[in-house]
Parts: structure tokens; sequence; C-alpha cells
């Protein structure tokens, strides 16, 4: 019964006159899958041949998983009459096949020359991913580097292709790709391939990636710093949102859960503000900052907490030394200023900018309370100062080491606070 639905089947392909119904014919050869059915479609092929539905018999011989396909394909591969569409149909079936024709090779390259001469904005989006992918099979996609790099730079009006272009570059050799646009920026700056580049590094984040991302947030557009802030406030939304997410877990042993949200919410908060005003983040990276999450229990404890949480607080980005004054004038704007350490440069750097900010700025008291307890001498009268001038003295001679930690970090959580509010004020 099968051979005879068949052999209706072929009959009914050859007396088709029209080429649409003859690929429906050709569709259904395919499901059912029988070798005896790959001539005929190829000879439906050769009799519409020129007609816009020719490329799909090629299609469907492409999907018959037999010999005799496989030769069929291989055959039509040499024939030098092809057009574009079917060329890109047969490249497909070539690097699916591992097989490489020199004529027919040359062919795709010609096409892909005669496109790309023809102007970068024409390139149809499809058609160049088939062409790109080819050339990497036939592993000669180097030498048509600068075509390839032309495309990304250079279409203006087809975001789509540029990006695919860029995709293929780093596939091929993303360090060299990475470096030659780092270096020569540039030649990307204010062009639609600007964003198509922010916008594909923004997913990377390892090797040069971040000397890009800084580059692009000090000399690039408005929209590709705006892509890249976006990109790396989302990272550490979601790198926080992890933290504290284990960190709540872990509530019944790690007291201080809480407040450390706290202190890592006003942190990214101010990050996220300084970027879009002043185009970096004032804060460095704290990981250490969750180890603040385990109350001391006893002295040792305490003072080893205060000297992680010195590291935190201080650890403030080094483009705030960037200020302009001289030492004395510094000494003049903050009067008793005895270091450009980084609290007074980042207090120097606000007041360059024109920002009100408070003369004590609430970090240099966090800043002098937990430097104190990181290294207690036998002289404490220092420590005993800044402890009752902050009504900490009580949890110190109490003995009360949890507690003390807490109100540190409470502290320290308030202050963030103000001064987010501070750097809200437009100066």
């Amino acid at each position: 019964m099968s051979q005879q639905y068949n052999s209706k089947l072929i009959d009914k392909l050859y007396r088709e006159a029209n080429p649409e119904n003859a690929t429906r014919i050709a569709d259904e050869m395919v499901e059912i899958g029988d070798a005896i059915f790959v001539y005929p479609i190829l000879t439906a092929y050769n009799k519409f041949r020129g007609k816009f539905y020719d490329h799909f018999f090629i299609s469907d011989l492409m999907q018959f998983k037999k010999d005799e396909a496989t030769e069929v394909l291989k055959e039509l591969c040499h024939d030098k009459s092809l057009s574009e569409t079917e060329c890109l149909y047969l490249a497909g079936f070539c690097i699916n096949n591992n097989y490489i024709d020199q004529a027919f090779s040359e062919k795709i390259e010609g096409f892909f020359s005669d496109v790309f001469d023809s102007g970068v904005s024409n390139i149809d989006d499809f058609d160049i991913e088939v062409y790109l992918d080819y050339l990497i099979f036939t592993k000669r996609f180097g030498d048509f580097e600068n075509k390839i790099m032309s495309i990304f730079s250079e279409a203006e009006d087809n975001k789509t292709v540029s990006a695919k272009a860029l995709k293929y570059l780093l596939k091929y050799d993303a360090s060299k790709y990475l470096q030659y646009y780092y270096e020569n920026y540039e030649l990307i700056k204010n062009k639609s391939a600007e964003i198509v580049f922010a916008k594909e590094i923004s997913g990377w984040s390892k090797g040069i990636l971040p000397k890009i991302r800084d580059k692009i947030l000090s000399e690039g557009s408005s929209r590709a710093k705006e892509i890249v802030a976006e990109k790396i406030k989302n990272e550490q939304e979601k790198e926080e949102e992890k933290k504290i997410e284990i960190a709540k877990k872990n509530e019944y042993k790690f007291g201080n859960t809480e407040i450390v949200a706290e202190i890592v919410d006003f942190r990214k908060k101010i990050n996220s503000l300084s970027l879009s005003k002043l185009d970096f983040q004032i804060f460095n990276s704290a990981e250490l900052i969750f180890e603040q999450c385990t109350p001391a229990e006893t002295e040792r404890d305490l003072i080893g907490c205060c000297m992680t949480l010195r590291g935190v607080v201080q650890g403030i980005s080094d483009k705030v030394s960037e200020h302009g004054y001289c030492e004395e004038d510094a000494k003049k704007m903050i009067p008793g200023l005895n270091a450009n350490g980084s609290i007074n440069n980042l207090h120097l750097y606000l007041m360059s900018k024109g920002y009100n900010i408070d003369i004590d700025l609430g970090l240099r008291t966090v800043n002098a309370i937990v430097s104190k307890l990181a290294h207690i001498t036998d002289d404490k009268s220092d420590l005993f100062k800044i402890l009752k001038e902050s009504d900490l003295y009580f949890l110190y001679s109490s003995e009360e080491w949890g507690q003390l930690h807490k109100a540190i970090l409470k502290r320290y959580a308030k202050t963030l606070d103000q001064f987010l509010v501070c750097l809200q004020i437009k100066p």
C-alpha cells in the first residue's frame, strides 16, 4: 500500500505545474522520508529553477538523512549557475556535512563581496549569518576581516546587521577585537556601532572588559554610558540580592543581617547615583561587609570585625583624589586636615563639584571609631574619647561586644543615609 501511495505521490509531483503546490508535495515526501523521493524532488527543482520557490526544494533535499540526498547536494554545489539564495542554502549543507568544494567556496565569497560592495546598509540580517558561518567553517574569515569590521562600524541603518558582524568578530577572536576597539574607540564613537558595542560587551565580565566599561563610562556617548551603567547596576543588584538572601536564610545565626542589608542598600544607591552624576562609583566593591553579619562575642572578635570594617569604610575610589586642591588649599577647605586619606579626598572632591557637604562628613567619625578599635594600644585615652563622644563608651566598658558591634554598624548605616541625601541635592 505504501509503495503504491509513494508512486502516486511521485507522479503527482511530476505532473504539478504550480511551483508552490509542488513544494507542498515535496514537503510531504520529506515527512515520509523514503530515499526514493530524492531524485523526483531534484527533478522538480530543475523544472522550477529560476522561480521564487526553487530553493525550497534544496531545503527539502537537505532534510533527507540519506546518502542519496547527500550525493545529490554535493553534485549540486558544482553547478556554476547557482543563484545567491541557492548558494546560501547549500552553504548550510556544506557546514553540516563538513564538505568543502573550492569552486563553490569561491562562489560564496564572490556573492559576499558583491553584497558588501553594494552597500553595507543593504545586507540582509539573515544572509550575513550564513556568510560568516561559512567563512569560519572554511577558515577564510580572516581574509574578509576588513569587510566584516566595516559592516559592524558602518551599518548605521541596520543595527541588527551591525550586531551580528560584531558577534562573529568576537566569536572569531574576542581578545583581538576587544583590544582593537578599546584602543580605537573613536572609530565607533557617536555611531550606531557604539551602541551595538556597548550592548554586546555589557554582558561580558572577564579579561579587558572592565577597562572597556571604564572607557565607555568616561569617553562614550550618553546612551552608551547609560547602557553600561545600567548593566553594572543590574549585576550589582543581582549579586547583592543573592548575598542578602543567603544572609537572611541564616538570620538565626547572623544577628546583624538586617543592618548589613541596609548598609549594602545605601552603598548601592550611592554608587548608582554617583555613577550617573560623577561617571564613577564612589565606593569600591566590599565583599567583606557580609562578614559583619556575625555579631562579635569577644573583644578579640570586635577587633577583627573593626579591622575588616575599616577597609570597607575607607574603600573609596581613587578618582576622588582628582579634586584639584593643593595641600595648602585643602587645609583651608577642611580645618584640621592632617592627611589626604580616602575620606578627606572624597570630601574635597565633592566640594570641588559644588556639593554642600557637612564638615564632618559622618564617615570620619565611623572611621575613627573602627580604626581605634582595630588597633587598641595601652594608652586608650583617644579610644575612650571618641567612644564617649559617640555615646558608645558604656557598651565598651560593660563588655557588651555584640551590642557595640551592632551600634557601630547602625552608625555607619545612618551616616550613609545622610550622605545619600546630600548627594541627591544637585550642586
